[in-house]
């Protein structure tokens, strides 16, 4: 049986620079999911996010743009955080984005739907 471990960071917090130069160090690839704006912590900069997406050990995925929790939304501010937090990063790091992680792992029966519709492969749920 073929067993595959995926890595990811969650947040765009600006020690995920650290993160990725531990990664790079001992060869290791993952997904950095970054939101544009975070009320709980500070986000990486414009510079910053371009700096790990240039790796090409990293992927960039979608984290919305606030970074709030989506199964307590309308379905038409979901689908606006779910679109727009991936154009704005589409736009910052100059390339298509294909994975998506929930903010605080939540979200409603719908939201999936929404997730596939921004043009996303698939969503990654946190614990």
């Amino acid at each position: 049986m073929r067993k595959i471990l995926t890595i990811s960071v969650d947040d765009g917090a600006p020690a995920d620079l650290r993160t990725a130069d531990l990664l790079m160090k001992y060869g290791l690839k993952a997904t950095f999911y970054v939101p544009k704006e975070n009320p709980e912590r500070p986000v990486m900069s414009l510079k910053q996010i371009r700096e790990i997406a240039s790796s090409e050990d990293f992927e960039l995925g979608g984290h919305t743009v606030s970074h709030l929790s989506l199964h307590r939304m309308s379905h038409g501010q979901a689908k606006r955080e779910i679109e727009d937090g991936k154009s704005w990063l589409e736009d910052t790091i100059g390339r298509s984005v294909t994975a998506f992680c929930y903010p605080q792992g939540k979200f409603s029966r719908t939201t999936p739907r929404l997730v596939e519709e921004a043009g996303f492969l698939g969503g990654r749920r946190f614990m």
